[in-house]
């Protein structure tokens, strides 16, 4: 049967399906501050729990590990800690590009 939620990362992996590793998004002038944003999905073993981070800042992200952050221009990384690790266990580096006024 196929339900609905969110799948479980293959073999217990973690891994970020959005954005991908250098991704690049584009920002296009004449829209308002936070009206563009950049889509983040994480495929985490079934009942995971996890901080997902943004340069270093926490993003409010829980199960079904899907969401969105403002699209700021510039080089950014997202990462995926898992309590108790010393380092990340995945990230991934995106650019977004534009939104000269």
């Amino acid at each position: 049967g196929g339900g609905i939620g969110p799948r479980p990362a293959a073999r217990g992996r973690v891994r970020i399906l959005r954005p991908g590793d250098g991704d690049e998004y584009l920002v296009e002038a004449g829209y308002p501050d936070g009206a563009q944003a950049v889509p983040i999905r994480i495929a985490l073993p079934a009942g995971a729990s996890a901080e997902v981070r943004l340069d270093g800042a926490r993003v409010p992200l829980a199960a079904p590990w899907d969401g969105r952050v403002e699209a700021r221009p510039g080089r950014h990384r997202l990462e995926v800690w898992l309590p108790g690790a010393a380092a990340p266990a995945a990230e991934a580096r995106f650019t977004v590009r534009g939104g000269e006024r």
